[in-house]
């Protein structure tokens, strides 16, 4: 089982940890200015958020393709 995990691009930096059986935190980190943004989600939010984000760019990469 992951209790936290990350993702990092360029400049920012994505923590996820398990807060209980059904929460997420997600902290967002700018690594230049020091920024940070803490979000509290269910486990389907989280799931919602990345089926937004492969929507979008699916969604994208159909109109790149016209």
């Amino acid at each position: 089982m992951i209790i936290k995990d990350f993702y990092k691009l360029d400049v920012y930096r994505f923590d996820f940890e398990k807060v209980n059986t059904n929460m997420i935190e997600m902290n967002i980190n700018n690594a230049i200015s020091w920024d940070t943004l803490k979000i509290k989600m269910t486990r389907d939010e989280l799931a919602g958020l990345g089926s937004f984000i492969n929507t979008f760019l699916q969604e994208e990469l159909q109109t790149d393709e016209k």
